[in-house]
């Protein structure tokens, strides 16, 4: 007696004993099912791609802002990293503080940049919230 090592889904397990045709039938089945598997993934990454050009595209357009020295020093940038403005206070504007205000000004890039980091992480989970990725794969690539 033959076993064809084939198996026609969980739910209806068939021995295909000596039985060509059935086992050939199973095989068959069993790509068709592989076929819509793969093509319902690419129908997902399609959608995704036209998630993410629009994400970049509003990405250009929201601002966050950054700030040190307890606000005497104000960046406001692009989602994206672009610079927009910078406010400084007039009390900073010292000939002799300008190691202070120099330190205070990145620091305020810095936290305009982590705060643009964590708006894209937020908006990727809601992108990618019905998505079966694989455990540590991480969007965009």
């Amino acid at each position: 007696m033959r076993l064809c090592a084939v198996m026609v889904r969980q739910t209806r397990r068939e021995r295909l004993d000596d039985n060509p045709q059935a086992c050939r039938r199973a095989r068959r089945d069993e790509r068709s099912d592989e076929m819509k598997d793969i093509m319902g993934l690419m129908k997902q990454a399609q959608a995704m791609q036209a998630k993410m050009q629009s994400m970049q595209a509003e990405l250009e357009t929201q601002e966050v802002e950054g700030a040190s020295g307890g606000g005497l020093v104000k960046v406001v940038s692009t989602a994206k990293g672009a610079v927009k403005t910078v406010s400084i206070d007039d009390s900073l504007m010292k000939l002799d503080e300008k190691d202070i205000l120099e330190d205070l000004l990145v620091a305020a890039l810095e936290d305009a940049r982590k705060k643009a980091e964590r708006m894209v992480e937020d908006k990727m989970k809601s992108m990618t919230a019905g998505m079966q990725l694989p455990p540590g794969m991480k969007l965009p690539f």
